[in-house]
């Protein structure tokens, strides 16, 4: 019995390794548009949820401010051990954290729920150390391209350097 042919892949194609279980650009730019997708409609999910049953869902403890930083007007003015917040989108909350006179690190967190949602250090010798992000919450571009699992680990282990758009929940890597 013969299969029809739109079951079956033309050998006789531009890829002729199309179809096999072998990585081409082509199905790994279908994945990764899938992969974009379904991580844009989950994070969409949850902020839905989150927002019908916010009640009742199981809220975490909002971390509390231990030292007082009335004093300090921005960050390059915060003592060193000391914090202090800014409200710069209606979605998201920085916080920026005095670690050593050249060091601070800065938290990223959804005002709604209180979640953190990334975090990197800065230092004026160091430059800026991306220490980790939501990737349920971001979408994360690489080169202007959509990423995927492989590139991602790639990047993150050369240099590079990262931009991100909170209004847009984007992250976009460049190296």
């Amino acid at each position: 019995m013969e299969m029809p042919g739109y079951f079956s892949m033309e050998i006789n194609s531009d890829n002729p390794e199309r179809g096999r279980g072998l990585p081409s650009p082509v199905e790994e730019s279908y994945s990764t548009l899938c992969l974009s997708l379904v991580a844009t409609l989950l994070t969409c999910t949850r902020d839905e949820y989150r927002c019908l049953f916010g009640e009742i869902a199981e809220n975490q403890p909002q971390e509390e401010e231990t030292s007082d930083t009335s004093e300090a007007k921005s960050w390059e003015d915060l003592p060193i051990g000391q914090r202090i917040s800014h409200d710069t989108h209606n979605d998201i909350t920085i916080t920026f954290t005095r670690t050593a006179s050249e060091t601070f690190d800065v938290a990223l967190h959804y005002k709604p729920t209180g979640d953190l949602v990334l975090e990197h250090s800065e230092s004026e010798l160091q430059g800026v150390h991306l220490k980790w992000f939501d990737p349920f919450f971001w979408t994360i571009m690489i080169n202007g391209r959509p990423a995927t699992e492989g590139t991602l680990e790639k990047i993150v282990e050369e240099p590079h350097s990262f931009r991100m758009d909170p209004s847009t929940r984007t992250i976009l890597f460049k190296n």
